[in-house]
């Protein structure tokens, strides 16, 4: 995921626009290896399919509301 593995002057870590792709990716790989080793107490089919709507069901979102500024009085 880092842009520094396939050009040595890129940044270390990835633009923040990918942030959610980068998480889900790293969601991903552990709840493979979670899966491998015996950690996962469900019959649920555990196809990376299903991982993955796993993890799109419980990312969860900043949804911040929106702000204005208040009329000041002095």
């Amino acid at each position: 995921c880092s842009p520094a593995q396939s050009d040595e002057s890129a940044a270390l870590l990835p633009p923040l626009s990918d942030v959610a792709h980068v998480n889900k990716a790293i969601a991903l790989a552990v709840a493979r290896c979670a899966c491998r080793e015996g950690l996962v107490r469900t019959d649920r089919d555990r196809s990376d399919e299903m991982l993955r709507a796993g993890i799109e069901e419980t990312y969860w979102r900043a949804e911040y509301a929106e702000l204005h500024a208040a009329d000041e009085k002095a």
